[in-house]
């Protein structure tokens, strides 16, 4: 074995380069050499940057110089690219309807055999709803949707429910029209505290108080939809205060009605028939 040597300080404080380490001088400075080994042909490659080390058939360490910066090529298994642009283009991948960007969410419901919808969360997770109603915050139809959460826009006209005549059975006029109108309030308000706390902005609206419309026209009036929570299938109020709506649309009946009972009152004081 070559002796070690290195530049070590005697007496004196002098210095004495590549002079003989003793024994005693190689176990106090490095290893013991009786329990320890040297592997001198590793040794040779550890203050090597940017290298690959192997060893070669004979068993001695072999470094072969690389650059880290350099991607690795499609025939060695990479893309040869350090983007992930580039990458694409170099395996002849685009972002289109035919090849997509992994989205390991979506690949978790790929096999997903049962009914839902799919839908994205606030945390930009994929997720599926099992019953099919989804909740968004704002819907466009045909338009941007409104950055007010809850609001619906639509270009478009919005059609529900039916009115064909023979879909309907146990057809009445409804009575006393004009009285049950005259028990009404057209009014503008502005939302209280409750309301603002419940996320409905500060402004000025127009309309009824649902109250006074539920003691002449039930039929018009339901739950709100703000405080509606589903609970073993069936809906309850959410604050278990019973906040109502109106669903304004059914409130024409009686106003047509009105004007015709209104209409007959005015005739009759002009001795029309």
């Amino acid at each position: 074995m070559s002796t070690i040597v290195t530049r070590i300080e005697s007496g004196g404080g002098a210095t004495v380069k590549n002079a003989p380490l003793t024994n005693t001088e190689v176990d106090r400075n490095f290893i013991n050499l009786n329990t320890d080994k040297v592997e001198t042909s590793l040794l040779s490659v550890t203050a090597l940057a940017n290298t690959v080390v192997k060893r070669d058939a004979g068993g001695s360490f072999d470094a072969n110089s690389i650059s880290l910066t350099t991607p690795l090529s499609i025939a060695s298994g990479g893309t040869g690219a350090s983007t992930a642009a580039t990458a694409r283009d170099n395996l002849g991948l685009t972002l289109d309807s035919t090849v997509q960007r992994y989205d390991a969410s979506l690949e978790s419901i790929r096999t997903d055999t049962g009914t839902g919808v799919v839908y994205r969360s606030g945390s930009g997770t994929t997720q599926t709803r099992a019953t099919q109603r989804p909740q968004i915050q704002a819907l466009g139809v045909g338009t941007a949707p409104s950055a007010t959460t809850n609001d619906i826009r639509c270009t478009g006209e919005i059609f529900a429910s039916y009115s064909d005549q023979r879909l309907k059975d146990d057809i009445k006029v409804i009575p006393d029209a004009l009285d049950k109108v005259m028990q009404l309030s057209g009014v503008t308000y502005v939302p209280n505290a409750i309301a603002e706390s419940l996320g409905f902005l500060p402004k000025k609206h127009v309309g009824v108080l649902a109250q006074d419309v539920e003691k002449v026209l039930p039929e018009a009036v339901s739950s709100a939809p703000f405080d509606i929570m589903l609970f073993e299938g069936t809906e309850i109020s959410k604050s278990g205060q019973d906040y109502k709506t109106v669903q304004y649309e059914r409130i024409i009946p009686l106003l047509i009605e009105a004007i015709k009972e209104l209409n007959r009152e005015v005739r009759e004081l002009k001795g029309v028939k």
